[in-house]
């Protein structure tokens, strides 16, 4: 009898470790760079809540790293992750070229992009939602970097958008 009970644990434990886990996080950092007047933003999410999501969407999605070597499915990739990912500087919307992306062995996906040229203006107005329509529990978090001073600000389902301002302004 006790080793029924401890199997019948065991297998209990089992089945709770192999549930999607609760929380989800994306994560981006963009830098404006003086030399060139762009910003350069990395977006990290995670490899499979992104294709699970895309999956949900109906996209129909291997994974991620199997696209190395297909352009047309990592512009299409591309285009998802900035439906959900914007920066306004000043009244100026920030327009961003794709610049490529690497699936790392941690089970995460950096996507990379630089804006075209921008002038520089410390209020910032941001949406970073990616996934969150689909995990509500989904928290993204921005870190803009201008010289040496970071501002960090986190996106939620009913938080999506965030307005900042950055202290220096010129190099």
């Amino acid at each position: 009898m006790k080793l029924i009970t401890l199997l019948s644990f065991l297998v209990l434990l089992g089945t709770k470790n192999l549930q999607a886990h609760e929380y989800h996080f994306a994560f981006a950092e963009a830098e404006y760079n003086w030399q060139t007047n762009t910003i350069q933003v990395t977006i990290s999410v995670s490899s499979h809540d992104f294709e699970h999501t895309l999956s949900e969407q109906g996209m129909t999605v291997n994974h991620l790293e199997s696209y190395s070597n297909d352009k047309m499915m990592q512009l299409s990739l591309s285009d998802e992750v900035l439906k959900h990912f914007k920066i306004d500087m000043g009244n100026e919307h920030c327009l961003f070229a794709f610049q490529g992306f690497e699936v790392l062995n941690t089970g995460m996906t950096h996507f990379y992009y630089e804006s075209q040229p921008i002038q520089f203006h410390p209020e910032i107005k941001a949406v970073f939602d990616i996934m969150i329509d689909h995990n509500h529990e989904q928290q993204n978090k921005l870190t803009f970097i201008n010289l040496k001073e970071k501002v960090t600000v986190a996106f939620l389902f009913n938080q999506k958008q965030q307005e900042f301002k950055l202290e220096t302004t010129k190099p």
